[in-house]
């Protein structure tokens, strides 16, 4: 019967690489291995007292039987704690490991998209560069003519002295350049002559100026004095000719057929100004009912 209890102290062999989790997890494990260490204890428990039983009138001998048996109580608690420590233990490397190989397979999966998206913007540049190139071939010469144009951007003509005759030579010129660098939008709307943007400074502004200029300073009174004046169009009354002028910056057909021609990073100054222009149109309607 002394063989039966033992004082030997549990031994656990602790693992550092990580297993993966059984069948129903860590936590059922240690339910599952809990429950057979107090069915044995149970067991044990049963023994002891028929040993006590039987050895009642030897005292000494039932004495050593119980010291035994607690100090088994100890060593199989003692084991079922290692035993639980070293499951734990595996759960949190297993845990980590898991976690690491997410983040790796994370950090792969974004190289791999920023890979695709440098490859893409790549060929679309290509591509970009490939259409230009046979567009130039295509348009000859017409670059220059864009150039030349964007010179004049900005530049009206230079106001003259004041006198009656170059007050008409300014309107005329102004309106003659007016109308003809809308003439050369359209044509390079139909034609595709171009794929350049537009930029605040390429459209063709309804005013008098010699340089660069903000939305703002589109007024009524500059506005008036150029589609107004009595220099040019005189064929036409003023109400036809703001007429004409309103049909030409309506916002809603502004919007559709040049807007999107103009550089992304003007288009909000271009609007401005477009709604300053029609501002200035409808307040100069009223004023010639």
């Amino acid at each position: 019967m002394s063989a039966r209890f033992t004082s030997q102290r549990p031994h656990t062999k602790s693992s550092k690489v990580p297993q993966p989790p059984p069948p129903g997890g860590w936590q059922a494990l240690e339910e599952q291995s809990a429950k057979k260490m107090l069915a044995e204890i149970a067991h044990e428990e049963a023994f002891l007292k028929s040993e006590e039983i039987r050895l009642a009138h030897r005292e000494e001998r039932l004495n050593e039987l119980r010291r035994r048996h607690e100090q088994w109580i100890v060593y199989r608690v003692r084991k079922e704690l290692a035993q639980i420590q070293e499951w734990r233990e595996s759960e949190r490397l297993w845990n980590e490991a898991e976690a690491a190989r997410l983040a790796a397979e994370e950090r792969l999966r974004a190289a791999e998209e920023t890979r695709e998206r440098l490859e893409r913007e790549l060929k679309e540049e290509r591509e970009r560069a490939a259409r230009t190139k046979a567009q130039n071939q295509q348009n000859g010469g017409r670059q220059y003519e864009w150039q030349k144009f964007a010179r004049g951007a900005y530049a009206q003509p230079t106001p003259a002295p004041q006198g009656w005759d170059n007050e008409a030579r300014r309107d005329r010129e102004g309106w003659e350049s007016y109308v003809s660098r809308w003439k050369f939008l359209s044509s390079s709307a139909s034609s595709s002559k171009t794929s350049r943007l537009l930029l605040f400074g390429d459209i063709p502004w309804p005013i008098y100026s010699t340089r660069g200029f903000k939305p703002h300073e589109i007024t009524k009174e500059r506005v008036g004095r150029f589609i107004l004046s009595r220099f040019h169009s005189t064929d036409k009354s003023p109400r036809e000719r703001l007429r004409s002028a309103l049909i030409l910056w309506h916002p809603d057909k502004f919007d559709t057929k040049w807007l999107p021609r103009v550089d992304p990073s003007e288009q909000a100054l271009v609007k401005e100004g477009v709604s300053a222009v029609v501002r200035a149109l409808n307040e100069l309607m009223v004023e010639n009912r």
